[in-house]
């Protein structure tokens, strides 16, 4: 997995770099510990067009309100994780509120030569045209834990990019199973229960 990642502060969670969730200090209250969510941004091996970078719109479910809109850089390899952020419900904020997270992939957004690859940059007041599906999931977190979300972005779930997923399912992000990641031809569930995520 890629090193790269990057910190913001996000309310009512915040972003982090990957260190801040270290198991130290960690109460055996699951109720007294904060809750992560690591997200993992990977160009799909079956991307039509190798993704180069991603605007994240990170929002409250219920209500719709904007919580986080960023660009990030991805170059990197198909396949692998180029980049790697951290959601954290702090605690006192009820892990079962839900979140969505909406992910686009670009070939290049301007502002993108700025940023190395796996890092975040201000994206621009208009976005070029998406070089594949907006990917968007809702979760919650895992109460007092950590779990792993990973986006296969630019995923396409057959062969001639005719078909799409039925509803209530997404191509290449969430779990098929329990702590089975989706696969980058896989459709699976929009709604995801994050303690059925992999640590």
């Amino acid at each position: 997995m890629s090193g790269r990642h990057f910190a913001r502060i996000a309310a009512p969670f915040v972003l982090c770099a990957l260190p801040a969730f270290a198991w130290t200090g960690c109460s055996s209250d699951a109720s007294q510990d904060p809750s992560y969510l690591r997200v993992k941004l990977v160009p799909a091996i079956t991307a039509a067009t190798i993704p180069l970078a991603v605007r994240v719109v990170i929002a409250n479910e219920s209500t719709g309100a904007l919580i986080e809109s960023l660009c990030i850089n991805i170059e990197g390899v198909q396949g692998t994780t180029t980049a790697t952020f951290v959601l954290r419900r702090d605690v006192g904020k009820p892990a079962s509120d839900r979140i969505s997270i909406e992910v686009t992939p670009f070939d290049v957004i301007a502002g993108q030569d700025t940023a190395e690859p796996g890092k975040e940059f201000a994206c621009p007041v208009t976005l070029p045209a998406a070089t594949g599906d907006a990917q968007k999931v809702s979760v919650d977190f895992c109460e007092g834990e950590t779990r792993a979300l990973q986006f296969h972005v630019g995923a396409i779930c057959c062969a001639d990019a005719s078909c799409e997923c039925e509803s209530g399912f997404v191509c290449g992000t969430g779990i098929s199973s329990p702590s089975m990641s989706c696969g980058p031809s896989t459709c699976c569930r929009e709604s995801i229960t994050s303690c059925e995520l992999d640590i």
